[in-house]
């Protein structure tokens, strides 16, 4: 079947400079290749950007940007799509407003699709949408565009969900947790119980290459819960206390980044498994961290036999970096 691209042009305001992070990205006449030029009228793929860029504040029921701006790319003069900024005041929260555009954007799916193409970015203060051809080289050019002027690589903020099921799990008093979980992953959920938070377990069918523990942590309603430095050390914490049975001689932080979160974990190798084929039931390599996601904090142990770095602890550490707190109504 022929694909149907819909293009729904507009016009917005008119071209205005804004404060020195935006003009830090936003794309000039001179950023581009040749044959392609800025033009003044909006080409969304869908109509959800237009809805959002009309009314950022849901009526007052998000933070209002304290500006908004378009640019549409033109190919041979014919327009391609555009980018939308939304920038807000320093240090604004943006888990809302983004939590809100992953719906809008994606709905259930929470993630582009060719039906849903439009992708979503964040640079400092600022919410970016790309309302382009679905995995478009203009998506590639403008990220490569972004990367010159700002050094980082915003494709790393972006996942895929193709092999991944979302699934909800109910937190007693907290709402629900939200993750997509990775094929060939298989889950069991335990509800909290008094002498221990909800969790979850995930196993690979017919194998033991893997053990994950998954510990859900609803917020106590103190202030800084687990957040930032707060979280780091913690998780510094626990991996101290399995250092003297490690081969590494201290305790090394990596950050786990999601949109607008950051999670930190370590990784720690078995002594007595270093040099020696791991028997059944015992694993070289913990993996342990934390991430929080509103007014939940995941905790997550992942043992591995011989392997840190395969496909399938990046894709729970993309599970993790998608975690999503949907509070109650």
């Amino acid at each position: 079947m022929k694909k149907i691209l819909l293009i729904i042009t507009f016009s917005l305001l008119p071209y205005t400079l804004y404060t020195a992070n935006s003009e830090e990205i936003e794309i000039t006449p001179n950023d581009l290749p040749s044959k392609y030029t800025l033009v003044s009228d909006g080409a969304l793929q869908t109509f959800h950007p237009r809805s959002f860029y009309d009314m950022p504040s849901m009526q007052g029921t998000l933070p209002a940007p304290l500006r908004k701006r378009y640019q549409t790319l033109a190919l041979n003069e014919k327009p391609v799509g555009s980018i939308l900024y939304f920038e807000y005041k320093e240090g604004e929260n943006l888990n809302a407003v983004l939590s809100f555009l992953k719906g809008l954007l994606w709905g259930s799916h929470m993630s582009p699709s060719k039906a849903y193409p439009e992708e979503l970015y964040v640079f400092q203060n600022i919410i970016i949408i790309f309302s382009l051809p679905y995995e478009s080289s203009e998506s590639d050019m403008v990220l490569d565009i972004f990367k010159k002027k700002t050094g980082l690589d915003l494709r790393n903020e972006y996942i895929k969900l193709d092999n991944y099921e979302s699934k909800t799990y109910t937190i007693p008093d907290s709402g629900n947790l939200l993750l997509h979980i990775p094929q060939p992953f298989k889950d069991q959920f335990s509800e909290p119980q008094e002498d221990r938070p909800a969790s979850l377990d995930l196993v690979i069918p017919n194998s033991k290459e893997f053990s994950i523990n998954i510990a859900i942590y609803p917020s106590p309603n103190t202030e800084n819960f687990y957040d930032g430095e707060n979280l780091r050390n913690l998780i510094k914490k626990y991996g101290n206390r399995y250092l003297e049975n490690s081969i590494e001689s201290k305790v090394q932080i990596k950050k786990l980044s999601g949109i607008n979160r950051t999670g930190y974990y370590y990784v720690l190798t078995d002594k007595s498994m270093a040099n020696q084929n791991v028997p059944e039931g015992k694993y070289r390599y913990l993996i342990q961290g934390g991430i929080r996601t509103g007014e939940i904090l995941v905790v997550f142990v992942i043992l591995s036999k011989d392997k840190i770095d395969s496909n399938e602890i990046l894709s729970l550490f993309n599970m993790l970096k998608l975690a999503r707190h949907i509070p109650n109504r």
